[in-house]
Parts: structure tokens; C-alpha cells; sequence
């Protein structure tokens, strides 16, 4: 049975649901679905018009719905996943792999697909419920949300004039970008800190 009142369910309507229901039956691409919470809020609470969702476990039997095509694979796979896609898509979200790399990677792969002012989502963006002494404490978890946070960091700083950026910080996160226009996605662009700058370390004792 999926809860409507899990922590999960509540942040995806917190944070999507005032830009998703503007859009009249999406089509929509879910990387990772579990145990369907992020499946069913596409399906019965954004009302989708399609919802494609792929997942390397056989999830096909979570939730029944005559607009609900489910893919076992890994999102990977552009080949495979690509074949089942025609036109352009409203929202894509990811909830697979939690590296930064894996990140990245399935932007690139499948920001293309979706059309402008369409959302590409990505949980799991912030990392302080896992830091040292708080709540969930799991080193791994940290690590790997700060550093997915700091790589679409990255990929905005290349991208302004292309795309939009929101940060949720509610429970692990979640990351919110909008496409604004059809151009080319460029590579990720290093954001120069000065935190650790010699002018920085003189602030810091003259303050």
C-alpha cells in the first residue's frame, strides 16, 4: 500500500507540485521506483498522461495504472530507453545511483529529451541530516549528497543562460532543474572558491 503521508511522498508534493500541475498531462520518465511512492504521486497525484519508469530490479507489479509503462533495465541504457520514448518529455527524475557521477552522467544522457520549460528532478541533494552527529549520521550518504550537490553546481555555472536551479532541504533533498531553452548542455565548469585564499585568511583574523 503506498503512503500518501511518508516523508518521501510529502517532500515530492512540497517541492514539485506548484510547477508540475501547472502542466496538463505530462509525460513524464522516472529513473528508480522502489516501493512506487515517487510512482504513484506521478501517476495519481500529478496525473499523468504517461509515465515511463525504469528501474534495474523488477518493479513492474507496485502500482497498477493503464498509463504506467514500467522498464527493467538500468538507466543507462540509452539504446533501450530512447526506443520507448516519442517526443519530447515535461519531467524526468532520477532516484537511482547517489553518486555525483552517476549524476552527471544521466543528465547528459537525457537532458536533451526534455522539452523546454520541462523539469529534469534529482533526489538526495543535501547532505547536514547525515553529517557527523545528526540525525541519520552515514558518512557514505554525506559524502555523496554534497558532492551531487556540488556537481550540479558545476553543470549550472556552464549552463545560466540554459537552465534554472532550486534546491529543496527538506529530509535528503532535492534538486529542481528547469530548462529554459533548446541549446546545447556544455560541459561542467569549476566554480573558483576563495574560501582557502590568502585574502580570505587575513579577513578571518582581522575581523
Amino acid at each position: 500500500m503506498i503512503k500518501k503521508k511518508s516523508s518521501i511522498f510529502k517532500k515530492l508534493k512540497n517541492f514539485l507540485d506548484n510547477d508540475l500541475k501547472k502542466i496538463k498531462k505530462p509525460k513524464i520518465l522516472e529513473f528508480g521506483v522502489r516501493d512506487g511512492i515517487s510512482t504513484y504521486y506521478f501517476l495519481k497525484h500529478i496525473k499523468a498522461k504517461k509515465l515511463i519508469s525504469v528501474d534495474i530490479n523488477d518493479c513492474g507489479k507496485v502500482i497498477k495504472d493503464k498509463n504506467w509503462l514500467f522498464i527493467k533495465s538500468s538507466d543507462e541504457n540509452k539504446k533501450l530507453i530512447n526506443s520507448y520514448l516519442t517526443g519530447k518529455l515535461d519531467v524526468i527524475y532520477l532516484d537511482t545511483v547517489h553518486t555525483a557521477k552517476h549524476v552527471e552522467k544521466i543528465i547528459y544522457l537525457y537532458f536533451p529529451k526534455l522539452k523546454k520549460n520541462g523539469y529534469f528532478i534529482i533526489d538526495d541533494t543535501f547532505w547536514l541530516p547525515y553529517c557527523k552527529n545528526q540525525v541519520l549520521d552515514k558518512f557514505w550518504i554525506e559524502i555523496n549528497n554534497r558532492e551531487t550537490f556540488n556537481t550540479i553546481c558545476e553543470i549550472y555555472n556552464a549552463n545560466q543562460n540554459i537552465m534554472k536551479i532550486t534546491f529543496s532541504i527538506e529530509t535528503s533533498g532535492m534538486c529542481k532543474i528547469k530548462k529554459i531553452n533548446n541549446k546545447k548542455l556544455m560541459p561542467k565548469k569549476k566554480i573558483f572558491n576563495r574560501q582557502y585564499s590568502l585574502k580570505n585568511f587575513i579577513r578571518t583574523i582581522i575581523r
